[in-house]
């Protein structure tokens, strides 16, 4: 019985790994594990540079669309104004061209695709990739602002391309808001001078109403209880009419005043100027990654040549 125990306590010794025999392992082969680390390390730095010099310098601007006419008359005009995505705005073909009626702009597309045949689903993608969108929110995520990146290999061509998506976006909401004016304005004119119209031919028939009564019944009556009496009916609509007229002419009076809007036609507000978009360096993380995995297969290394110094072939 105690020669089994001890047998068992060889064996288990035996399969325990020595430490020192590890450490003699990694001292006898520290030439190569280094070389393998520099190899391994170099080429990191290498990457790490080539990565930096073809990286793209991109340059951004931050902006935000008016939501209402910033005007007194906004209130009155009562305008429905059809919303403007600008998040979807490169679905519309005709965007699209616009941008590439750019001649700057097409030939660097035409660069970048080397004069492929290019279809109209290639162009928009090119011009997404171009100019990034992005939505910034704040607390609660409530919407703050857009940013606008760009990706092209070109800082002036990069400036220009923001300032003509600004001015299409502009133009394209301000088109809208002017449509919507022009749509509503005939339609409310002409319904304030119908009404404007009724107010005054039954003002004019209770005038001639009241010249028929005798005067003492104009002594001791109002005109709104001889007519309440008389002729009810006509109050009745000349109040409703009276009520439409004003409701008409306040929208009409709004409406001219938007029209007249200095502002109508600036409809985008820019948050910031243009500035260079600084990305946060990744070389030094590459050369850290490379070092340690040089390590470590310099290490794997060591012990894969004792392992194949200690097995006997025969």
């Amino acid at each position: 019985m105690k020669n089994e125990l001890m047998n068992e306590k060889e064996k288990d010794y035996e399969d325990e790994i020595d430490l020192v025999d590890l450490l003699k392992i990694l001292i006898r082969n520290k030439g190569m594990i280094f070389l393998i680390t520099v190899i391994i390390t170099a080429f990191s730095i290498g990457g790490a540079l080539y990565i930096r010099s073809n990286r793209i310098e991109k340059f951004g601007l931050n902006f935000t669309l008016r939501n209402s006419i910033d005007s007194y008359y906004e209130e009155k005009a009562q305008l429905e104004v059809e919303d403007f995505n600008v998040e979807e705005m490169f679905l519309d073909d005709n965007i699209v061209d616009e941008f590439y009626a750019d001649e700057d702009f097409n030939k660097y597309y035409f660069e970048k695709t080397r004069d492929k045949k290019t279809t109209s689903d290639d162009k928009r993608e090119f011009l997404q990739d171009s100019l990034e969108l992005k939505k910034v929110t704040g607390d609660k995520e409530k919407f703050k602002y857009y940013t606008l990146n760009t990706t092209i290999e070109d800082e002036v061509l990069s400036k220009k391309m923001i300032e003509l998506y600004l001015n299409i976006v502009n133009m394209k909401k301000t088109e809208l808001l002017k449509n919507a004016i022009e749509d509503e304005i005939s339609l409310v004119f002409q319904r304030r001078d119908l009404y404007r119209v009724k107010v005054r031919e039954g003002e004019k028939q209770i005038a001639e109403i009241i010249k028929k009564q005798p005067v003492s019944i104009l002594e001791n009556q109002s005109m709104v209880s001889i007519l309440t009496i008389t002729n009810p009916t006509l109050l009745q609509e000349l109040n409703s009419n009276k009520k439409l007229y004003e409701k008409y002419d306040n929208q009409a009076l709004g409406l001219e005043g938007v029209k007249g809007d200095k502002k109508l036609g600036k409809q985008i507000e820019k948050i910031s100027s243009v500035y260079k978009v600084e990305e946060k360096s990744k070389s030094k993380m590459i050369v850290a990654i490379g070092m340690i995995l040089g390590l470590f297969l310099g290490i794997f290394a060591a012990f894969i040549k004792e392992f194949i110094k200690g097995v006997d072939w025969k």
